[in-house]
């Protein structure tokens, strides 16, 4: 036999991160052109930028990008809201 003692721990919430429909993108020409175009002058001022710089810079363009033309996934309720809800 044992005593087990267990706690709930409260979780904060935070931001969820944003989800995008990737489903369509291979069609997504405007998407492909934009990435294409903000990397080519991306690739000219590169040998003035320092390493984290650049990567900030890249992550920033995916971003920014993806925001205009890839639609976001629309969220699903859980099971615990459904059974909430009929309640």
């Amino acid at each position: 036999m044992a005593e087990v003692k267990t706690r709930l721990k409260l979780l904060k919430p935070g931001a969820r991160p944003i989800r995008y429909d990737l489903t369509e993108l291979p069609l997504n020409i405007p998407y492909k052109l934009e990435i294409k175009n903000r990397f080519d002058v991306l690739g000219r001022i590169t040998e003035q930028m320092e390493p984290n710089d650049l990567a900030t810079e890249i992550n920033k363009i995916f971003k920014e990008t993806a925001e205009k033309h890839i639609p976001k996934m629309k969220t699903k309720k859980n099971a615990l809201d459904k059974q909430q809800d009929s309640s």
